[in-house]
């Protein structure tokens, strides 16, 4: 091989010991995309330092997590921030606007976790509701959060307004995205440190012009410019998710500007062509030296 990338931060330990024990003798380019800097680090206690001597480049998917590297002791010099990207090809942009016979469709597709944030976005729906909106808000994905969603809606007896819809094919789910008004994406870090990086279903909302509104939170902000391309909100607010709901739902003629902002910003930087452009790079650079 001339060059190893290793995605995740622990195969870049396995990739490190490989080449130690003369599987491999070439150069490893090591990826960290979030669970590898947060879960794993705090539950089993992974120590990267060797990773972090031997290995000759690193290419966290956000700024955010470049940061994490550097107090981790990740030397700066050996870092390359390569975003996460996504085809734009597959998304066309498509302009939103209110329709007289159905309500307006709220979005939020990811595990169900609780870093996701989406019992802050069920909550606001309730809020919403209170104050004489009737929106509904769909919420694509499975995982071990289901139970506790699933009371809170009961709870706020809001189940002809909130649809936990499971796990769906990407391609069913681009049609959701279609179909859908506005993309929720409320990422909070948990106490055990775990976080988002920055996610894919939130550039294919913004790639098919969708207005979103997320969170200040980890990369996020690498992706939503607040008020140009994406509104955000502070983390666990469910005040000022309503707020920014609200502003959204009264005043319609907001979302084409910035679902086209939105669109340009991922085409940008996000799209699978300059993304591929900048590994590529990356891969020249450590192979040269």
């Amino acid at each position: 091989y001339d060059l190893v990338h290793s995605q995740f931060g622990h195969f870049g330990l396995l990739a490190v010991a490989l080449r130690n024990a003369g599987v491999f003798h070439c150069p490893i380019v090591t990826s960290f995309r979030g669970y590898d800097l947060c879960t794993e680090i705090n539950e089993k206690q992974i120590d990267y330092a060797p990773l972090f001597t031997s290995g000759e480049a690193f290419a966290p998917v956000c700024e955010a997590f470049s940061n994490k590297l550097q107090t981790l002791g990740c030397p700066q010099h050996k870092i390359n921030v390569i975003h996460s990207p996504i085809d734009c090809s597959e998304f066309h942009f498509q302009p939103r606007f209110p329709e007289s016979n159905r309500p307006i469709e709220l979005l939020s597709i990811g595990r169900l976790t609780p870093k996701k944030g989406f019992q802050f976005a069920i909550q606001a729906v309730r809020q919403l509701m209170d104050n004489g909106f009737q929106p509904h808000y769909s919420i694509l994905g499975e995982g071990p959060y289901r139970r506790e969603l699933e009371e809170l809606i009961a709870s706020l007896r809001i189940g002809e307004h909130v649809s936990l819809r499971g796990w769906i094919p990407h391609s069913e789910a681009i049609n959701v995205l279609r179909s859908s008004h506005i993309f929720l994406q409320p990422s909070t870090r948990t106490a055990e440190g775990d976080m988002d990086g920055i996610p894919n279903a939130l550039k294919e909302a913004m790639a098919t012009g969708m207005p979103v509104v997320a969170t200040h939170h980890s990369g996020i902000p690498e992706l939503v410019e607040d008020r140009v391309s994406g509104f955000l909100v502070p983390e666990g607010n469910v005040d000022a998710l309503v707020q920014r709901l609200t502003q959204l739902l009264r005043d319609p003629r907001a979302w084409q500007p910035i679902g086209r902002a939105a669109r340009e910003r991922v085409l940008n930087q996000f799209d699978v062509q300059p993304v591929t452009t900048s590994l590529m790079e990356l891969y020249d650079s450590v192979l040269s030296s």
